[in-house]
């Protein structure tokens, strides 16, 4: 399990901040990597970064989209399911096109992978929104966990798990992001709250941890890292001496986030690199 060299890998969401990341550090260790994302220029952008690389494959498709799914996943011997929409403003607006894509996508490739004959593991991307959630995108990403462990307990051949995830420093569409716009034209950076705090991981680091998860899952567990994690105020991320202003919580907004609840915490194993818990 260890060994990914001569592997085929399915990333899905590759074009994003977790999934370029994902890409380029899963073709270092020698496997071949489908690259699944339904941005093509993200795509385009991303075959740039990797050129030369024999053993990448750029795949334009939507996980809605249960026949593509179904051609992209044969053959395949690790599934790293990343795509999502993940935009707390966007999604609590837009809730067909979320449920659409983070739960009948995660869906579809879920019982795409149950249709195959190989044995091969499925590990889901999740996030520390899914914890008690709150908003649109937590409570998606809740019922996303529940079905992969599900699914792990109905396949004779595939194993399935979790990883979940906390906020990225450097993600696409971010605080980080919002404050340098906003910097460009000369405003105040906004918080919505002095007291806010979230937990965060560089994504370089997301994704090797995501590698070493794949390597390790038996079946049924969700990891999510204990090294490399920081809880921040996000008023202490802001630039110095540089004026901000409250904006307040936004809709379904927490104060505070969790990587996991009371309950899962009495049953959770330190692996010192992961903290797991089996469903």
């Amino acid at each position: 399990m260890s060994d990914l060299s001569d592997r085929v890998v399915l990333v899905t969401g590759a074009a994003g901040s977790l999934g370029v990341h994902l890409v380029k550090q899963l073709l270092k260790l020698g496997a071949t990597v489908r690259a699944f994302d339904n941005n093509e220029y993200g795509l385009f952008l991303l075959g740039h970064e990797i050129e030369g690389n024999k053993e990448r494959r750029l795949l334009v498709g939507d996980v809605k989209d249960k026949d593509r799914v179904k051609m992209a996943l044969k053959g395949v011997d690790y599934v790293i399911h990343a795509a999502a929409l993940k935009n707390i403003d966007l999604t609590e607006y837009n809730v067909p096109e979320v449920i659409n894509t983070n739960i009948v996508g995660t869906l579809n490739l879920i019982l795409g992978a149950l249709d195959q004959t190989t044995q091969s593991s499925f590990l889901t991307v999740s996030s520390d929104k899914a914890v008690n959630p709150s908003n649109l995108y937590g409570a998606t990403k809740y019922v996303e966990e529940k079905v992969t462990l599900w699914a792990n307990g109905v396949s004779n051949h595939t194993r399935f798990s979790c990883v979940r995830m906390p906020n990225f420093y450097d993600a696409h569409g971010n605080v980080f992001d919002k404050w340098a716009i906003q910097q460009r034209q000369n405003k105040p950076l906004t918080i919505t709250d002095p007291e806010v705090t979230r937990w965060f991981i560089k994504t370089e680091d997301a994704a090797a941890f995501t590698i070493k998860a794949l390597r390790e899952m038996s079946g049924g567990e969700i990891f999510i890292p204990n090294e490399k994690v920081q809880e921040r105020k996000i008023i202490d991320l802001l630039p110095k001496d540089y004026p901000w202003e409250k904006i307040g919580l936004r809709l379904n907004e927490k104060l505070n986030e969790e990587l996991y609840t009371k309950e899962e915490q009495k049953v959770m194993e330190d692996r010192k690199w992961a903290w797991v818990i089996r469903k």
